[in-house]
């Protein structure tokens, strides 16, 4: 049994332009308690050398609850939905993301694995993808 909290001074802290994630581990599980503030995108806020390399959409897929505001999401092609408070949403990987409103988004997802979105294991798994198919 295990327990953690994203209020403890010893959770990790990731800041992607304006977009926030705490981040906890659970014996390989990884929940992440991610923040859009309003007006803030993937486009603006993450999708930059330092946080993507030269990705423009979110190589991973991702499983998550929405707790507050609102978030659209534009698949590479070309599809969009929006997510509210209350709906769990599952995104393939292929995406980008924003707030939609003037209300913050929040919501909390789940992984299996590294606990890394963007950076050298997005690059693996992208590199992959593209080998194997």
């Amino acid at each position: 049994m295990q327990k953690a909290t994203f209020a403890a001074p010893s959770c990790e802290h990731k800041q992607y332009g304006r977009i926030t994630k705490r981040v906890v581990n659970l014996d390989g599980v990884v929940a992440r308690l991610v923040t859009f503030p309003s007006g803030s995108s993937v486009t603006e806020d993450a999708a930059k050398p330092e946080f993507m390399g030269d990705l423009t959409s979110c190589p991973r897929p991702h499983i998550a609850y929405i707790i507050s505001g609102s978030l659209g999401v534009r698949q590479d092609d070309g599809s969009e939905e929006q997510f509210d408070a209350g709906d769990v949403m599952m995104l393939p990987p292929g995406h980008i993301a924003w707030a939609v409103g003037e209300e913050d988004c929040v919501f909390v997802e789940f992984e299996t694995g590294s606990d890394d979105y963007y950076g050298v294991n997005a690059h693996e798994l992208a590199a992959g993808s593209q080998r194997n198919g």
